[in-house]
C-alpha cells in the first residue's frame, strides 16, 4: 500500500467520523427539543389521549349569627353528566337511564348528541343520593356523577333583605352574600381522570375470562395452559398475562393445582419487647424427687422484658390442663384483660404447651402462641437460662425432693428470690420486679449520679468514662437481623400497667 492510499483511508476515516459525530448532534439538539422547549405541547396531547378534565363545583361558605345558628348552608346534592366520546352504547346508556331520572328517552338521547366533540355534558341536576347512588351502580363508561351544592336559609325569611339569597345559577343577589360574595364563593376546581386505555377488556370480558378460569375443567390449570387449550378449541379470549391479571384482581393467583408449592425452612420469628406484658415465654422443667424415677414438673412463665417469672406451678404430672391453668393465673393476676395490645407467649415444640386445651385457653385470653422451630435448642434461651440458674442454686437439694409439698415450697422460695433479690445481669444488676414495675430508670440514673461524683473526688483512678447504666431498651427474642434491635430501641413506646 502506498502513503497516498494511506493518507485517502485517513482522511476518509475522518470523513465518517465527523458525519457520525454530526448524526448524534442532530439526535441529541431533537431530544433537547422535544424534553425542553415542546415538553408542555407533548403533555397537553398526552393529557388529551389518557385522561379529561371535569369541573368540580366548589361549595359555598356558610354564614352564622353571632351565637352560632345558621343563617345560611349548603344542602349537599348530586348531579348526573356524560362525556359523549367515552359512551360506547349510547342507545343501551339511555334506557338505562330512562328509569332512574324519570326523563323521555328522546330527552336523554338529544342531550347526549347536542354538542358534537363536547366532553362534558350534564343530563340532571339536583339528584338526591339513592338515585345517585344507583346511576353509579351502572357502572357505564362515560357516565359521571358529580356533587352539587344547593343554597338553603334555616331561617326562612328572616333577615332576608340583610342576607340576600343565592340564584340557581349560582349568582349572588343582593345583601351579605352579593357584599362578601368574592369570600363566600370559593374557586370551582377540575378534576383529572385518567382512563383505560381504548383496547381494556370490557367488564364483560372480565367476568367471561373468570368465569371460563373457574369452570372444573380448568380449575387447576393456570393461564398458560388455559389459553392454549381454548386456542385449540378455536377460542380466543385474552391473552396470558390479560387472564394472569384478572385472576390477581380476584385473589386467584394462588398454586391452583392440589400439589403443595415447595417451601423453604422458615427462619426464626423475632418478636421485640419495649415494656412489660409485651412478650412472655415459658417452658416445663423436671424436678427429681427423692425416689429414683419419679419426677415432678415446674411450669413457669417469663416476662422476656423485665426478666420477672410472672407465673409458676408445680406438679406431680405433666398434663395440658396444668398449662392450661398457669396461663389463665398469670393472665389474670398481670391484668391483660385491660391491655389493648396482648402479650404473645413463646414457648417450645413439646406436645404440652401445644395441646389444643392450651390453644384454646390462649385464644381465650387473646394472647397469640408462638413456637420454636423443630430440633432447634436455642429458640427459647431465656427460659433454659432460668432453669440453669435455679438448678445450680445451693438450696437445689441434690438427692432431689421428698414430696410435692417440698418441691412446691422451694419453688416458692426460688421464684421470691429470682424477682425480688436477684441482681440480673441481664438488666443492668437491677432485679426483675423493678424492671417490671418501671423503677430500674430512676436507680439506674441514681448509680450514674453516684459514680460522676466518685470520678471527681479520685479523677485520677478513672481513664474513661464511668460504667454504663443506661437502661436496657428493647429485648429481642431470635433476632434475625440487628436492625430490628436497633429500631425497637430507638422507640419511647412503653405498655400501660393494667390497673
Amino acid at each position: 500500500m502506498t502513503q497516498v492510499d494511506c493518507r485517502q483511508l485517513a482522511r476518509r476515516g475522518r470523513i465518517w467520523a465527523a458525519i457520525a459525530l454530526l448524526g448524534f448532534a442532530v439526535l441529541a439538539a431533537k431530544l433537547i427539543v422535544i424534553q425542553v422547549f415542546e415538553h408542555g405541547r407533548y403533555s397537553r396531547e398526552a393529557e388529551k389521549v389518557q385522561g379529561r378534565k371535569w369541573p368540580v363545583q366548589a361549595p359555598r361558605g356558610n354564614i352564622y349569627d353571632r351565637n352560632g345558628n345558621p343563617l345560611a348552608l349548603n344542602l349537599k346534592l348530586f348531579s348526573v353528566a356524560a362525556d359523549p366520546g367515552l359512551v360506547k352504547a349510547p342507545g343501551e346508556l339511555v334506557a338505562r337511564l330512562t328509569p332512574l331520572l324519570r326523563m323521555a328517552p328522546a330527552d336523554l338521547t338529544q342531550r347526549l348528541t347536542a354538542k358534537e366533540g363536547a366532553r362534558y355534558v350534564r343530563l340532571q341536576e339536583a339528584v338526591d343520593q339513592p338515585i345517585a347512588s344507583a346511576v353509579r351502580d351502572l357502572e357505564c363508561a362515560g357516565l359521571i356523577v358529580d356533587t352539587q351544592w344547593k343554597r338553603a336559609y334555616p331561617q326562612r325569611h328572616v333577615a332576608a333583605s340583610l342576607l340576600g339569597f343565592v340564584g340557581k345559577d349560582r349568582n349572588a343577589l343582593g345583601g351579605i352574600e352579593q357584599a362578601l360574595n368574592t369570600k363566600l364563593a370559593g374557586e370551582d376546581g377540575e378534576m383529572l381522570v385518567v382512563l383505560d386505555p381504548a383496547h381494556a377488556l370490557s367488564t364483560a370480558e372480565r367476568e367471561q375470562i373468570l368465569r371460563v378460569a373457574n369452570e372444573p375443567r380448568f380449575a387447576d390449570m393456570p393461564p398458560a395452559r388455559i389459553v392454549p387449550t381454548l386456542a385449540d378449541e378455536g377460542v380466543y379470549m385474552a391473552s396470558e398475562s390479560s387472564f394472569q391479571r384478572v385472576l390477581r384482581a380476584h385473589g386467584q393467583t394462588r398454586h391452583r393445582g392440589r400439589a403443595k408449592a415447595p417451601r423453604q425452612s422458615r427462619p426464626p420469628t423475632t418478636h421485640v419487647a419495649t415494656a412489660p406484658r409485651q412478650l412472655w415465654c415459658w417452658d416445663m422443667t423436671f424436678l427429681p424427687a427423692a425416689v429414683i424415677g419419679r419426677w415432678f414438673f415446674l411450669y413457669l412463665i417469663l416476662d422476656v422484658y423485665s426478666r420477672k417469672i410472672v407465673g409458676f406451678e408445680v406438679h406431680d404430672s405433666d398434663d395440658a390442663d396444668h398449662a392450661a391453668h398457669l396461663a389463665k393465673r398469670t393472665a389474670l393476676a398481670e391484668g391483660i384483660h385491660a391491655l389493648l395490645t396482648k402479650p404473645v407467649l413463646h414457648g417450645d415444640n413439646g406436645s404440652t404447651l401445644k395441646a389444643t386445651t392450651v390453644l384454646a385457653m390462649l385464644h381465650w385470653l387473646g394472647v397469640k402462641p408462638s413456637y420454636s422451630r423443630p430440633r432447634v435448642s436455642d429458640d427459647n434461651a431465656y427460659v433454659e437460662s432460668l432453669f440453669r440458674t435455679a438448678k445450680y442454686r445451693p438450696e437445689f437439694p441434690a438427692k432431689g425432693f421428698a414430696d410435692l409439698e417440698q418441691a412446691r415450697a422451694w419453688a416458692a422460695e426460688f421464684v421470691h428470690w429470682y424477682n425480688h433479690e436477684h441482681r440480673h445481669s441481664g438488666i443492668r444488676y437491677v432485679s426483675p420486679a423493678q424492671r417490671h414495675a418501671g423503677e430500674d430508670a430512676p436507680i439506674l440514673a441514681a448509680r450514674h449520679e453516684l459514680y460522676c461524683e466518685a470520678r471527681e473526688r479520685n479523677p485520677r483512678r478513672w481513664s474513661g468514662a464511668t460504667r454504663n447504666w443506661t437502661p436496657v431498651g428493647a429485648v429481642t427474642l431470635n433476632p434475625e437481623r440487628e436492625s430490628v434491635v436497633k429500631t425497637h430501641s430507638c422507640s419511647p413506646d412503653r405498655q400501660p400497667v393494667a390497673a
